[in-house]
């Protein structure tokens, strides 16, 4: 499971990176917070984000198509619970560095 946090993990930056090199985003260290950086859309990633957004809707509306309407609030909530826990869970970062005071 851990490896495969870090492999999603790899792939996000890569995606960023590329995304990055694509001029759509930049990257800005957090006012608040300098530890935390984060990911700005430019006038070239908002444009390509207007011409892609309503198919991507669209594919969201038939991912869940087949749902009955119960089930599609019983997902929205469940998925509400899993965001809540996300963001209440340790960083990766605390995480790699809880595991290298365990490995010492």
């Amino acid at each position: 499971m851990l490896k495969a946090t870090f492999s999603a993990r790899n792939r996000y930056f890569c995606v960023v990176d590329q995304m990055e090199r694509d001029n759509l985003v930049t990257r800005r260290t957090a006012r608040r917070d300098s530890r935390v950086v984060e990911v700005h859309l430019t006038p070239r990633g908002r444009k390509l984000y207007a011409e892609i957004a309503p198919a991507a809707a669209r594919r969201a509306q038939l991912t869940v198509k087949s749902l009955t309407s119960a089930q599609q609030k019983e997902l929205l909530a469940m998925l509400r619970i899993i965001i809540r826990n996300l963001r209440k869970a340790p960083s990766i970062e605390a995480e790699e560095k809880a595991i290298a005071q365990r490995a010492r």
